[in-house]
């Protein structure tokens, strides 16, 4: 079992610095001015007072590097540990890692000489690289240090408090006793004295570069915040200009090494460069097109003085108003214009209103759509007129789940998806406690991010849109109108997305008249990114979904749509099972085309029309990569659109049986004629589905897209569509025909 405990000082002063000495004693380490955060010897357990965290070797890694488990203990090895292969955590590893052991394998790539001021080698650090793996973008990599073994200490002597054992080649991976020097520690001198300005970037690498550069430059060994006040005597009298990694390393480096130089040296400056990419540096910059004569305009124009507190990273992610001068103004939307990333939102309405299957229905449609792009490749997929982006959902049903189940029986029925289709959509049939202090709250966040890991291995998505419902069952009993028990449900919902990067929406009940917003305390719409409000008419007229709150961009949008009641299968009784999925056949102003770039059908065409939108929502499914132009999302068989066209105008007719028939068959030739022919709908047998062109008066269902008639390149040319000259009996775009008036279409 390996130590961790062993190493732990030496983790804490490789990520803080030195401790403050006078605060400080031998078996308590304290840093900062008031000793904040210290190191518990020999316990070896560190604390973060002021953030109320501590723990060992790993929890600290995890928090200051942002890595946990293998990959920390990955970073420990690249730092020089030697840990060995799968060692079993004593409370301060985060478990076992199965990494191969680096000590033994790899090969070296890059050898760095660090020398005393003579000349005479006193160490190396040497860069090792190994075989790149299955899923690795890089090879994995790690520094080590070595001397050459003394002439009393032949191949196999063990030496040094670590137990290092002298190699055949002659090296010893062990430096304890040697003096530790800045890199090319000779040139250093003489620029110096020459007064010149040192650069210092973090690692060998970026020296040597520089050195090309012709700018005089040196580090230390060991990665960042590793300077030692002990080279103050090489740097009396000297400008230095810090050049940071971007990252929170960079930062603590210049901290750490500025506040010692700053004693010695007549300039310390700072040169952060710009466009350099998260975690990138100096060589990131050259390799993107930077020469010596840019590196000097910027160092004139935008090196800055250092000063005391420079480089510390702000807990509440404070930005100066110039930083942003670099960044591309952006929203990032997982439903265009509705809703954001990372934000929370109510949907609320009065018992019965349908707000439940509405937000359902959002969710399993944005999941539908993200199993079309991971499969397909396919994005676009629209949800009341508005685009989604592919995600992952996860469904807290606090009330009701058996009901839900059903419900997801009939969606998925309604909308044709194969029972082992596997769709980034995991509902959670439990309550849950979101308005205390002793909320389950971060038990439920940690299940929703280890969902999400599954989720994106499986579906090739994150979660990124949680949904409480209902709002009333999570608040566990307590009082809604209370501004504690309101106020505490908004800060775990925080708690939630902060933990998960989700979106959070409450399903909440408004009151039995519409317009007087969400029922409870005033703070749930103070909070709220986005509010819709669900309404159903006391008439037969459609449900309307209409948005009442939008911080990012106009309100006031109203859709309106119904339930449709679709039954499931039967009970032990043989009674049917029904529920409800949401219809939009009623266009609204959001989706609804403008007239002048629409089709105009006739009477018969927009019968046909319908009756293939009606068959889309009963039976349509997606299509095979490949097979139709990428807008469309859901195709149905012509014959299933033909028996619905039979059953639903038979009674239309009059005749014999047989003249009936007849004049149903000329009928829909006719009709489909005409929609070929405009180029809304288009065939291939066995299939027939809309194209996404707009049509005046209804709204195409089964596509991802609709078509913009300013596309110069659609895929199917306009005039081709529109033209006068299309012939009966002509083959369509995708392969659908023009049929003669006397032939039936349908094999």
């Amino acid at each position: 079992m390996f130590d961790f405990k062993s190493i732990t000082k030496e983790v804490v002063l490789l990520l803080w610095g030195q401790p403050n000495p006078k605060l400080s004693t031998p078996n308590l380490l304290k840093w900062g001015n008031k000793g904040s955060r210290t190191l518990q010897l020999p316990e070896a357990v560190w604390f973060d007072h002021e953030a109320g965290q501590g723990g060992g070797t790993i929890q600290l890694i995890e928090r200051d590097v942002g890595l946990k488990g293998q990959q920390a203990i990955g970073w420990l090895r690249e730092q020089g540990f030697n840990i060995p292969d799968d060692p079993v955590t004593n409370g301060h590893a985060g478990g076992e890692y199965n990494k191969p052991n680096k000590r033994t394998g790899g090969h070296i790539v890059a050898t760095y000489s660090y020398v005393d001021q003579f000349g005479d080698e006193l160490f190396q650090v040497i860069r090792k690289e190994f075989d790149l793996q299955p899923g690795q973008k890089k090879p994995d990599k790690i520094f080590q240090q070595r001397r050459r073994a003394k002439a009393n200490e032949p191949p196999g002597t063990v030496v040094g408090k670590r137990g290092k054992v002298v190699g055949d080649d002659g090296w010893v991976f062990d430096i304890e006793g040697v003096e530790r020097v800045p890199y090319r520690l000779p040139e250093l001198l003489d620029c110096i004295a020459a007064g010149l300005t040192i650069f210092i970037p973090e690692g060998e690498k970026k020296v040597d570069l520089l050195q090309t550069m012709n700018l005089p430059a040196t580090c230390n060994m060991g990665g960042a915040a590793k300077w030692s006040p002990e080279w103050n005597k090489y740097f009396k009298g000297a400008t230095v200009c810090l050049l940071p990694d971007n990252d929170p390393a960079g930062s603590k480096h210049v901290a750490t090494v500025g506040a010692i130089l700053s004693e010695v040296c007549s300039e310390v400056k700072v040169l952060e460069l710009p466009g350099v990419p998260p975690k990138g540096d100096i060589c990131d910059w050259v390799d993107a097109g930077g020469t010596l004569d840019n590196f000097l305009e910027l160092y004139q124009a935008r090196a800055r003085n250092w000063y005391a507190g420079q480089g510390f990273q702000s807990a509440f992610k404070a930005t100066w108003f110039h930083e942003i001068s670099n960044q591309k103004p952006k929203r990032d939307w997982l439903v265009k214009n509705l809703l954001l990333a990372k934000s929370f939102g109510i949907i609320y309405g009065p018992p019965g209103c349908g707000k439940s299957f509405l937000t359902t229905d959002l969710c399993l449609n944005a999941a539908l759509n993200a199993t079309t792009a991971h499969k397909h490749g396919v994005t676009g997929m629209t949800w009341l007129g508005y685009r989604l982006r592919p995600f992952g959902v996860v469904y807290v049903v606090a009330e009701g789940g058996d009901d839900f189940e059903v419900r997801l029986h009939a969606w998925r029925q309604a909308r044709n998806v194969q029972k082992d289709e596997v769709l980034p959509f995991v509902f959670m049939p439990t309550s849950v406690d979101l308005q205390s202090d002793q909320a389950n709250t971060v038990q439920l966040a940690d299940e929703i991010s280890q969902l999400s890991a599954e989720m994106k291995q499986r579906c090739g998505v994150n979660v990124e849109l949680v949904i409480i419902d209902t709002v009333a069952r999570a608040l566990a009993g307590g009082n809604e109108n209370a501004s504690d028990v309101m106020g505490h449900f908004v800060i775990n919902c925080a708690l939630i997305q902060s933990k998960t990067n989700t979106s959070v929406i409450g399903v909440h009940h408004g009151g039995k008249e519409g317009g007087r917003g969400p029922r409870g305390h005033e703070a749930l719409h103070g909070a709220a990114d986005l509010e819709i409000e669900v309404i159903k008419p006391e008439t037969n007229e459609p449900n309307t979904m209409t948005i009442k709150k939008l911080k990012s961009g106009p309100a006031g949008d109203s859709h309106r749509f119904m339930l449709k009641q679709v039954t499931v299968g039967q009970d032990d009784d043989g009674d049917d099972i029904t529920s409800c999925v949401v219809t939009t056949d009623h266009d609204s102003a959001a989706t609804r085309p403008k007239k002048k770039d629409g089709a105009k059908l006739n009477s018969g065409e927009m019968e046909l029309a319908r009756c293939l939108a009606e068959m889309i929502d009963a039976e349509g499914h997606m299509p095979e990569a490949g097979t139709v132009a990428k807008r469309v999302a859901l195709v149905v068989t012509a014959k299933a659109v033909r028996r619905h066209f039979d059953q639903k105008f038979k009674a239309t007719e009059s005749g014999s049986d047989t003249e009936v028939i007849e004049r149903l068959r000329k009928r829909w030739n006719r009709g489909t004629k005409g929609l070929l022919k405009l180029g809304v709908v288009d065939m291939k047998d066995p299939f027939m589905w809309f194209t996404g062109r707009p049509i005046q008066g209804m709204r195409p269902h089964g596509i991802h897209q609709m078509w913009d008639t300013n596309d110069d390149q659609p895929d199917i040319p306009m005039q081709e569509l529109v033209t006068d000259s299309a012939k009966p009996g002509t083959v369509s775009d995708a392969g659908g025909t023009f049929p003669p008036d006397d032939e039936d279409l349908i094999m």
